[in-house]
């Protein structure tokens, strides 16, 4: 197991030298993935500040409501986080919110985000913040959950009301959905009977063992987890309608409200690496058939990345030499 040897070689002392080295390499491979990341978007030009300029003039507070919208959406990522690493050790709010930022830098350099793990996990202080991997897993699988549940509502209306997909394309769409509603519920109510039974295989065991304190969990903490994460999938969604209105784009706003969860369902279910492409090709797809100038939707796209990704992963730069690499793991 790959990954048992990882965590085992994490476990030894590390010269502070050397811990030094390897949080300097990460910062130097993190600021150029960034850069590398930046320059691929191509939208980012003259003519994207030249439109943030001019849409200013008439939609200043649309803007200013948005970047006010952020640190609203990472405090609340930092109060669902607090309480989830609760259950490992007792950590202040700024300590957790700090935990979020670096698990948002590592997310950012590492396919799909699972560097959001080593990031959160390497913030802690405690002997035992190995078994925190749990509540990680608890955190995303809420906050996945929120995207499957609000996505699918947008997918119903979108295939009966505004796409033609033939007959044979909607159930597979149903289904697969479906499958989701049913599978990410039982990992939840079942999630006890799950643990015995890794627990009790002799390949998953040792794996296991770093997911039993979903257990600690019960239904009426894991409810709030669910809520906090839905509260900030709903900041999501008002910040990128916003942004959509700050560029002009005009269509039915209830359109909006359905494009939206959308394009945050399709980059969910999507693997991507160094979040390139996805959420600019759903976009396009979604507002391909309107009205409207795909440009600006892009630049919204961008805007929204820009806020809620990109600005994060910088500021989380700078929390990387504050991390405990040497010591139990």
């Amino acid at each position: 197991m790959q990954v048992n040897h990882i965590l085992s070689a994490l476990k030894e002392k590390i010269n502070p030298n050397f811990s030094l080295l390897i949080k300097s390499l990460v910062f130097m491979l993190s600021l150029f993935i960034i850069f590398y990341t930046v320059n691929k978007k191509d939208e980012l030009t003259g003519n994207y500040f030249f439109e943030i300029i001019n849409s200013w003039k008439n939609n200043s507070w649309m803007i200013c409501f948005a970047i006010l919208l952020m640190p609203i959406n990472w405090g609340l990522e930092g109060l669902k986080w607090k309480f989830l690493a609760s259950k490992v050790e007792k950590t202040s709010f700024c300590s957790a919110l700090e935990g979020v930022i670096c698990g948002t830098t590592f997310g950012f350099i590492t396919p799909h985000g699972l560097g959001d793990y080593i990031g959160r996990i390497l913030n802690m202080k405690s002997s035992e913040r190995s078994k925190a991997l749990g509540a990680i897993f608890l955190s995303r699988i809420a906050q996945f959950y929120s995207t499957i549940y609000f996505g699918s509502i947008s997918v119903f209306f979108l295939l009966f009301s505004w796409f033609s997909f033939s007959g044979s394309q909607k159930k597979v769409i149903i289904i697969t959905l479906l499958l989701f509603h049913i599978l990410l519920p039982a990992l939840i109510f079942f999630r006890e009977n799950i643990l015995r039974y890794l627990e009790k295989s002799k390949r998953l065991k040792h794996v296991a063992s770093y997911f039993l304190i979903i257990k600690n969990y019960d239904l009426r903490e894991i409810f709030l987890v669910i809520a906090l994460s839905a509260s900030r999938y709903l900041i999501f969604l008002f910040q990128f309608i916003l942004i959509f209105n700050y560029f002009h784009i005009k269509t039915d706003l209830f359109f909006q409200f359905l494009a939206v969860p959308f394009v945050f369902l399709i980059k969910s279910l999507i693997p991507t690496i160094f979040d390139l492409g996805v959420r600019e090709a759903a976009v396009v797809f979604i507002f391909k058939e309107e009205a409207v100038d795909l440009q600006m939707v892009l630049y919204s796209s961008l805007t929204v990345w820009l806020l809620n990704v990109l600005t994060p992963s910088i500021v989380g730069l700078f929390l990387i030499f504050r991390l405990k690499i040497k010591g139990p793991f």
